[in-house]
């Protein structure tokens, strides 16, 4: 038994009808989310937490980036 409402499963049968079988994939698929970092302060980042922040906690490294990041 499928685990969706009647209502979703009526929206993927229309949706099936109208695009065929890719009427099944998520439309956010291939679609950066809008919180995603960029490569230059992702890489910014690992380089201080594994050299001058090496054994700081998840917090505190999460304040201190933002204070360094803003």
């Amino acid at each position: 038994m499928l685990t969706i409402s009647e209502r979703s499963a009526r929206e993927k049968l229309k949706r099936y009808r109208l695009e065929g079988d890719s009427g099944f994939i998520h439309r956010g698929r291939g679609v950066h989310s809008k919180k995603r970092w960029s490569e230059e302060s992702r890489a910014l980042a690992i380089d201080l937490l594994t050299s001058e922040w090496l054994g700081f906690g998840p917090t505190f490294a999460a304040e201190q980036l933002r204070k360094t990041k803003g």
